[in-house]
């Protein structure tokens, strides 16, 4: 790897403006590209070689936004750890999905069809279900307001910024490759045990949240967080966030348009965005 890319991310290690943010990425960037296509032309080591003409340029980053330092990149359904005495209740998962598959039927206009594992898994975790899928986003600014946004119980605590490498492959990831799909299909079974497989796939945009947000989603066979993966620093990298520096990350977010109220384009958040900026100086950006 070239001494400018090292030095950048030795630099970038917190992120406290959006101008750190774009070093950040583009220092991010250069690093898993380099890591990616190493293997395959080992001339291409330098950022300049990389944005000449000619040059296939850098891989689009998936990003992910954490409020706590300390979070692992584990799904909330696999966060909580099993007890000695407790068998991890893997049989609570599909209980969760059937459920929440029943009933939205008749509440969605336009419901996906039953065997739709990817779809279904998708509108489950996006209205709260603890599901194995874990959101990502091709935007870096819509993962820093998820690390910053205003939630006092974590106000005071470092947040932290993932860039990864996991759904920019030699080609678009699809949701009907078989590892995401065998994955998915294993949420609904009775009975499926843990796997250590993971796999990228492109959210379909079947709502208007995950298209505003620009979603994208990793799937999970198990709870190993994915930093913990063999050859993990090929595929993901991160920068801290300061606590006293969410405040004025919101406020530089604003002022870009990424707002609450859009990224969750419903009246529910609509109405909640209005209501929090009659009295508080600092409103749900």
């Amino acid at each position: 790897m070239s001494n400018s890319v090292n030095s950048a991310l030795e630099y970038i290690k917190d992120i406290t403006s959006i101008s750190d943010l774009m070093s950040f990425c583009l220092a991010a960037a250069t690093h898993l590209t380099i890591r990616r296509l190493g293997d395959k032309n080992s001339d291409v080591d330098t950022s300049d070689e990389l944005l000449s003409p000619g040059q296939s340029g850098l891989l689009q980053c998936a990003y992910r936004g954490h409020a706590c330092q300390t979070w692992r990149l584990v799904p909330d359904f696999f966060r909580d750890e099993p007890a000695p005495d407790r068998p991890f209740p893997l049989s609570w998962e599909h209980n969760f999905l059937d459920d929440f598959r029943e009933h939205a039927v008749s509440r969605m206009v336009d419901p996906p069809v039953q065997d739709d594992t990817i779809a279904w898994l998708t509108l489950a975790r996006h209205h709260g279900v603890p599901t194995r899928i874990l959101d990502w986003t091709y935007s870096p600014l819509v993962a820093l307001f998820f690390a910053v946004e205003r939630r006092e119980e974590y106000a005071h605590l470092d947040g932290r910024l993932w860039a990864s490498s996991l759904t920019a492959n030699d080609t678009e990831p699809s949701p009907d490759t078989d590892l995401a799909q065998t994955l998915a299909n294993a949420a609904f079974q009775v009975g499926c045990t843990p796997s250590k497989y993971f796999s990228s796939m492109r959210a379909r945009q079947i709502t208007p949240r995950v298209a505003a947000q620009l979603g994208t989603f990793s799937i999970h066979g198990g709870a190993k967080p994915l930093e913990a993966h063999a050859n993990a620093d090929d595929s993901f990298i991160y920068a801290n966030i300061p606590a006293d520096s969410k405040l004025d990350l919101r406020a530089e977010l604003a002022m870009l348009g990424i707002l609450r109220r859009d990224l969750f384009p419903d009246l529910s958040a609509l109405g909640e965005f209005v209501a929090s900026t009659r009295y508080l100086t600092d409103p749900q950006f």
